[in-house]
Protein backbone atom coordinates (compact mmCIF):
# COMPACT_ATOMS: atom_id res chain seq x y z
CA UNK A 1 0.00 0.00 0.00
CA UNK A 2 2.75 2.33 1.07
CA UNK A 3 5.08 1.29 -2.00
CA UNK A 4 1.94 2.42 -4.24
CA UNK A 5 0.97 5.19 -2.79
CA UNK A 6 4.67 6.60 -3.50
CA UNK A 7 4.88 5.68 -6.90
CA UNK A 8 2.05 8.03 -7.75
CA UNK A 9 3.35 10.51 -5.83
CA UNK A 10 6.70 10.52 -7.69
CA UNK A 11 4.41 9.93 -10.74
CA UNK A 12 2.30 13.39 -9.63
CA UNK A 13 5.74 14.74 -9.48
CA UNK A 14 6.93 13.55 -12.86
CA UNK A 15 4.38 15.55 -14.32
CA UNK A 16 4.07 18.48 -12.50
CA UNK A 17 8.06 18.89 -13.40
CA UNK A 18 7.10 17.63 -16.69
CA UNK A 19 4.95 20.66 -17.42
CA UNK A 20 7.40 23.46 -16.42
CA UNK A 21 10.15 21.72 -18.83
CA UNK A 22 7.27 21.71 -21.91
CA UNK A 23 7.03 25.67 -20.75
CA UNK A 24 10.43 26.25 -21.21
CA UNK A 25 10.38 24.72 -24.46
CA UNK A 26 8.69 28.35 -25.28
CA UNK A 27 10.37 30.73 -23.35
CA UNK A 28 12.77 32.34 -26.30
CA UNK A 29 9.85 33.11 -28.49
CA UNK A 30 7.53 34.73 -26.01
CA UNK A 31 8.38 37.91 -24.98
CA UNK A 32 8.24 38.05 -20.91
CA UNK A 33 6.02 40.66 -20.40
CA UNK A 34 3.50 38.51 -21.50
CA UNK A 35 4.73 35.44 -19.71
CA UNK A 36 7.34 37.16 -17.16
CA UNK A 37 7.32 33.79 -14.67
CA UNK A 38 8.73 31.93 -18.12
CA UNK A 39 11.56 33.83 -17.62
CA UNK A 40 12.23 32.79 -14.22
CA UNK A 41 11.81 28.53 -15.58
CA UNK A 42 14.54 29.15 -17.42
CA UNK A 43 17.07 29.70 -14.96
CA UNK A 44 15.98 26.51 -13.58
CA UNK A 45 16.13 24.65 -16.95
CA UNK A 46 19.92 22.46 -16.35
CA UNK A 47 17.99 21.46 -12.85
CA UNK A 48 14.71 20.32 -14.93
CA UNK A 49 17.05 18.15 -17.22
CA UNK A 50 18.81 16.55 -14.44
CA UNK A 51 15.82 15.84 -12.16
CA UNK A 52 14.36 14.60 -15.47
CA UNK A 53 16.99 11.91 -16.07
CA UNK A 54 16.70 10.86 -12.16
CA UNK A 55 12.81 10.51 -13.08
CA UNK A 56 13.66 7.98 -16.09
CA UNK A 57 16.46 6.20 -14.05
CA UNK A 58 13.99 5.49 -11.49
CA UNK A 59 10.92 4.41 -13.45
CA UNK A 60 13.38 1.72 -15.48
CA UNK A 61 14.26 0.61 -12.44
CA UNK A 62 10.79 0.08 -11.37
CA UNK A 63 10.35 -1.44 -14.70
CA UNK A 64 7.56 0.86 -15.12
CA UNK A 65 6.33 3.04 -18.85
CA UNK A 66 6.79 6.24 -16.73
CA UNK A 67 10.04 6.70 -18.09
CA UNK A 68 8.82 7.10 -21.51
CA UNK A 69 7.35 10.51 -20.54
CA UNK A 70 10.98 11.69 -19.04
CA UNK A 71 13.12 10.39 -21.76
CA UNK A 72 10.80 11.68 -24.34
CA UNK A 73 11.65 15.34 -22.51
CA UNK A 74 15.18 14.97 -22.67
CA UNK A 75 15.36 13.80 -26.10
CA UNK A 76 13.23 16.66 -27.18
CA UNK A 77 15.14 19.08 -24.89
CA UNK A 78 18.33 18.62 -26.72
CA UNK A 79 16.91 19.03 -29.96
CA UNK A 80 15.34 22.42 -29.09
CA UNK A 81 18.42 24.11 -26.71
CA UNK A 82 21.76 24.30 -27.31
CA UNK A 83 23.39 21.61 -25.34
CA UNK A 84 24.64 23.06 -21.81
CA UNK A 85 27.49 19.98 -21.74
CA UNK A 86 29.77 19.84 -24.44
CA UNK A 87 32.35 16.97 -25.21
CA UNK A 88 36.29 17.91 -25.43
CA UNK A 89 36.56 19.22 -29.18
CA UNK A 90 39.18 17.83 -31.44
CA UNK A 91 42.34 20.13 -31.25
CA UNK A 92 42.92 22.39 -34.29
CA UNK A 93 45.93 24.29 -35.46
CA UNK A 94 45.59 27.87 -34.67
CA UNK A 95 45.53 29.99 -38.45
CA UNK A 96 47.99 32.95 -38.65
CA UNK A 97 45.03 35.10 -38.92
CA UNK A 98 43.38 35.07 -35.83
CA UNK A 99 42.24 36.87 -32.81
CA UNK A 100 42.40 35.73 -29.03
CA UNK A 101 39.58 37.70 -27.15
CA UNK A 102 38.69 37.52 -23.43
CA UNK A 103 35.71 38.51 -21.32
CA UNK A 104 35.55 38.38 -17.88
CA UNK A 105 33.08 40.10 -14.80
CA UNK A 106 35.73 41.56 -11.95
CA UNK A 107 33.40 42.31 -9.23
CA UNK A 108 35.16 45.90 -9.15
CA UNK A 109 38.45 43.61 -8.05
CA UNK A 110 36.71 42.84 -4.72
CA UNK A 111 36.60 46.49 -3.86
CA UNK A 112 34.19 45.95 -1.53
CA UNK A 113 35.67 43.00 0.04
CA UNK A 114 33.24 40.09 -0.88
CA UNK A 115 36.01 37.40 -0.59
CA UNK A 116 38.30 37.50 1.92
CA UNK A 117 41.36 37.60 0.17
CA UNK A 118 43.11 41.59 -0.07
CA UNK A 119 45.52 40.53 -2.99
CA UNK A 120 42.27 39.73 -5.60
CA UNK A 121 43.15 42.54 -7.39
CA UNK A 122 46.64 41.58 -7.72
CA UNK A 123 45.94 37.88 -8.73
CA UNK A 124 42.95 39.34 -11.29
CA UNK A 125 46.18 41.26 -13.01
CA UNK A 126 48.48 38.75 -12.85
CA UNK A 127 46.06 36.10 -14.84
CA UNK A 128 44.80 38.15 -17.16
CA UNK A 129 48.67 39.21 -17.83
CA UNK A 130 49.77 35.54 -17.76
CA UNK A 131 47.08 35.12 -20.62
CA UNK A 132 47.37 38.03 -22.53
CA UNK A 133 44.73 38.14 -24.71
CA UNK A 134 44.72 40.56 -27.65
CA UNK A 135 41.20 41.95 -26.92
CA UNK A 136 40.27 41.76 -23.24
CA UNK A 137 36.28 42.93 -22.14
CA UNK A 138 36.03 43.62 -18.55
CA UNK A 139 32.49 44.34 -17.24
CA UNK A 140 32.21 45.76 -13.07
CA UNK A 141 35.62 47.43 -14.19
CA UNK A 142 37.32 49.49 -11.47
CA UNK A 143 39.01 52.93 -12.60
CA UNK A 144 41.43 52.60 -10.09
CA UNK A 145 43.29 50.06 -12.06
CA UNK A 146 43.12 51.67 -15.63
CA UNK A 147 46.83 51.36 -16.12
CA UNK A 148 47.37 47.94 -14.74
CA UNK A 149 47.12 46.74 -18.24
CA UNK A 150 50.38 48.49 -20.13
CA UNK A 151 50.60 45.70 -22.69
CA UNK A 152 47.53 47.39 -24.26
CA UNK A 153 47.53 50.43 -26.00
CA UNK A 154 44.06 51.24 -26.99
CA UNK A 155 41.45 51.57 -24.09
CA UNK A 156 37.69 52.46 -23.86
CA UNK A 157 35.33 52.64 -21.08
CA UNK A 158 31.46 53.12 -20.69
CA UNK A 159 30.80 56.06 -18.34
CA UNK A 160 32.23 57.03 -15.33
CA UNK A 161 28.84 57.27 -12.62
CA UNK A 162 28.81 56.75 -9.32
CA UNK A 163 26.03 54.93 -10.37
CA UNK A 164 27.30 52.85 -13.08
CA UNK A 165 28.60 49.23 -13.51
CA UNK A 166 31.99 50.28 -15.43
CA UNK A 167 32.43 48.01 -18.51
CA UNK A 168 35.87 48.41 -20.17
CA UNK A 169 37.31 46.78 -23.68
CA UNK A 170 41.43 46.98 -23.98
CA UNK A 171 42.80 46.08 -27.20
CA UNK A 172 46.16 45.68 -28.85
CA UNK A 173 44.72 46.38 -32.29
CA UNK A 174 44.12 50.49 -32.60
CA UNK A 175 40.12 51.26 -32.32
CA UNK A 176 39.04 53.56 -34.90
CA UNK A 177 35.92 54.21 -32.97
CA UNK A 178 33.54 53.52 -29.80
CA UNK A 179 29.76 54.16 -28.35
CA UNK A 180 28.69 53.42 -25.38
CA UNK A 181 25.19 51.96 -25.42
CA UNK A 182 23.24 53.51 -21.88
CA UNK A 183 20.54 51.54 -20.24
CA UNK A 184 17.57 53.51 -19.35
CA UNK A 185 16.77 53.01 -15.89
CA UNK A 186 19.79 50.72 -14.87
CA UNK A 187 22.97 50.38 -12.88
CA UNK A 188 24.50 48.61 -16.45
CA UNK A 189 25.59 49.71 -19.44
CA UNK A 190 27.12 48.15 -22.64
CA UNK A 191 29.41 49.75 -25.34
CA UNK A 192 31.06 48.75 -28.55
CA UNK A 193 34.55 49.34 -30.19
CA UNK A 194 35.91 49.36 -33.88
CA UNK A 195 38.85 47.53 -34.18
CA UNK A 196 41.25 47.70 -37.07
CA UNK A 197 42.73 43.85 -37.34
CA UNK A 198 44.81 43.69 -40.22
CA UNK A 199 42.42 44.54 -43.41
CA UNK A 200 39.00 43.95 -41.23
CA UNK A 201 36.73 46.46 -38.81
CA UNK A 202 35.87 44.09 -35.81
CA UNK A 203 33.24 45.60 -34.17
CA UNK A 204 33.55 44.21 -29.99
CA UNK A 205 30.65 44.28 -27.70
CA UNK A 206 30.87 44.12 -24.27
CA UNK A 207 27.53 43.65 -22.41
CA UNK A 208 26.87 43.61 -19.00
CA UNK A 209 22.82 42.97 -19.07
CA UNK A 210 20.56 43.65 -15.87
CA UNK A 211 21.66 41.69 -12.75
CA UNK A 212 19.15 39.78 -11.03
CA UNK A 213 20.59 39.53 -7.56
CA UNK A 214 20.65 35.61 -7.24
CA UNK A 215 23.67 34.64 -6.76
CA UNK A 216 22.71 33.44 -2.64
CA UNK A 217 20.57 30.55 -2.94
CA UNK A 218 19.90 31.13 0.45
CA UNK A 219 18.41 34.60 0.04
CA UNK A 220 16.23 33.82 -2.66
CA UNK A 221 14.61 31.26 -0.30
CA UNK A 222 14.05 33.29 3.10
CA UNK A 223 12.43 36.22 0.55
CA UNK A 224 8.58 36.09 -0.01
CA UNK A 225 7.82 34.22 -3.25
CA UNK A 226 4.96 36.67 -4.77
CA UNK A 227 7.92 39.57 -3.96
CA UNK A 228 10.62 38.15 -5.32
CA UNK A 229 8.60 36.72 -8.65
CA UNK A 230 7.44 40.40 -9.27
CA UNK A 231 10.77 41.91 -8.46
CA UNK A 232 12.64 39.23 -10.91
CA UNK A 233 9.96 39.45 -13.51
CA UNK A 234 11.03 43.50 -13.58
CA UNK A 235 14.35 42.63 -13.74
CA UNK A 236 14.09 40.30 -16.76
CA UNK A 237 11.64 43.02 -18.91
CA UNK A 238 14.94 45.18 -18.52
CA UNK A 239 16.99 42.47 -19.94
CA UNK A 240 14.70 42.37 -22.94
CA UNK A 241 14.40 45.81 -23.54
CA UNK A 242 18.49 45.73 -23.14
CA UNK A 243 19.08 42.90 -25.55
CA UNK A 244 16.83 44.52 -28.17
CA UNK A 245 19.21 47.93 -28.29
CA UNK A 246 21.89 45.14 -28.25
CA UNK A 247 20.04 43.69 -31.14
CA UNK A 248 19.46 46.71 -32.91
CA UNK A 249 22.83 47.87 -33.13
CA UNK A 250 24.50 44.47 -34.25
CA UNK A 251 21.98 44.89 -37.57
CA UNK A 252 22.48 48.23 -37.88
CA UNK A 253 26.08 47.27 -38.40
CA UNK A 254 28.24 46.07 -41.51
CA UNK A 255 31.58 45.07 -39.84
CA UNK A 256 32.42 41.63 -38.30
CA UNK A 257 30.38 41.65 -35.29
CA UNK A 258 31.97 39.87 -31.52
CA UNK A 259 29.41 40.28 -28.24
CA UNK A 260 30.98 39.35 -25.11
CA UNK A 261 29.87 39.73 -21.49
CA UNK A 262 28.13 39.18 -18.67
CA UNK A 263 24.48 38.50 -19.90
CA UNK A 264 22.83 37.91 -16.58
CA UNK A 265 21.33 34.78 -17.84
CA UNK A 266 21.10 31.72 -19.41
CA UNK A 267 21.43 30.24 -22.95
CA UNK A 268 18.30 29.55 -22.59
CA UNK A 269 16.43 32.68 -22.51
CA UNK A 270 14.90 34.62 -24.69
CA UNK A 271 17.32 37.61 -24.38
CA UNK A 272 20.08 35.20 -25.45
CA UNK A 273 18.30 34.22 -28.30
CA UNK A 274 17.77 37.65 -29.26
CA UNK A 275 20.89 38.93 -28.98
CA UNK A 276 22.65 35.55 -30.78
CA UNK A 277 20.29 35.59 -33.77
CA UNK A 278 22.54 33.83 -36.11
CA UNK A 279 25.65 34.15 -34.65
CA UNK A 280 27.83 31.39 -33.42
CA UNK A 281 28.52 30.85 -29.50
CA UNK A 282 31.88 29.76 -28.87
CA UNK A 283 30.93 27.18 -26.28
CA UNK A 284 28.82 25.59 -28.33
CA UNK A 285 31.25 25.59 -31.09
CA UNK A 286 34.40 24.39 -29.19
CA UNK A 287 33.79 24.72 -25.56
CA UNK A 288 33.87 22.01 -23.04
CA UNK A 289 31.99 20.23 -19.48
CA UNK A 290 29.25 22.56 -18.76
CA UNK A 291 30.90 26.08 -19.83
CA UNK A 292 30.17 27.47 -15.99
CA UNK A 293 30.79 30.90 -15.82
CA UNK A 294 28.78 32.02 -12.66
CA UNK A 295 29.52 30.54 -8.80
CA UNK A 296 25.78 29.43 -8.43
CA UNK A 297 25.61 27.21 -5.72
CA UNK A 298 23.24 24.57 -7.34
CA UNK A 299 23.92 23.74 -10.54
CA UNK A 300 26.58 24.83 -12.87
CA UNK A 301 25.21 28.59 -14.74
CA UNK A 302 26.44 29.87 -17.68
CA UNK A 303 25.83 33.07 -18.39
CA UNK A 304 28.56 34.81 -19.78
CA UNK A 305 29.15 34.64 -23.49
CA UNK A 306 31.59 35.09 -26.81
CA UNK A 307 29.15 35.51 -29.71
CA UNK A 308 30.72 35.76 -33.09
CA UNK A 309 29.56 37.18 -36.23
CA UNK A 310 29.34 33.65 -39.02
CA UNK A 311 32.17 34.89 -41.14
CA UNK A 312 34.21 34.35 -38.22
CA UNK A 313 35.19 30.42 -37.27
CA UNK A 314 35.81 29.90 -33.85
CA UNK A 315 38.99 27.65 -33.02
CA UNK A 316 39.00 27.56 -29.33
CA UNK A 317 37.15 28.38 -26.19
CA UNK A 318 38.48 27.72 -22.53
CA UNK A 319 36.79 28.47 -19.37
CA UNK A 320 38.90 29.20 -16.52
CA UNK A 321 38.61 27.70 -13.04
CA UNK A 322 39.67 30.96 -11.52
CA UNK A 323 38.55 32.09 -8.07
CA UNK A 324 38.91 35.62 -7.74
CA UNK A 325 35.05 37.03 -8.62
CA UNK A 326 31.92 35.25 -8.55
CA UNK A 327 32.27 35.04 -12.49
CA UNK A 328 34.72 32.73 -14.11
CA UNK A 329 37.01 34.17 -17.30
CA UNK A 330 36.04 33.00 -20.58
CA UNK A 331 38.51 32.92 -23.69
CA UNK A 332 38.16 32.34 -27.52
CA UNK A 333 40.36 31.57 -30.43
CA UNK A 334 38.29 33.24 -33.55
CA UNK A 335 39.79 32.92 -37.42
CA UNK A 336 39.53 35.92 -39.91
Amino acid sequence: MLKRFLNKFIYLLNLVVAVFFVLSFIIPYVPLKIVPILAVVSLGIPLLFIVNIFFCIYWIYKAKKHFVISLSLIVIGLLVFDSFYQIEPKTELVPSHSIDIMTYNTRLFNKYDWMDDENIPDEIIHFINEQHPEVLCLQEFDMDYKDAFEEYPYQVFSKEDNNKSIQAIFSKYPIKDFKVLDFESSNNAALYADLQVANYTLRVFNVHLQSLGVSDPNAISNQEPKRLLKRMSSMFSKQEEQAALIRSEIDASSHFNIVTGDFNNTQFSRVYRLIKGKMNDSFIERGSGFGRSFDFKLFPMRIDFILTDDRLEVVDHQNFDVSFSDHYPISSTLSL
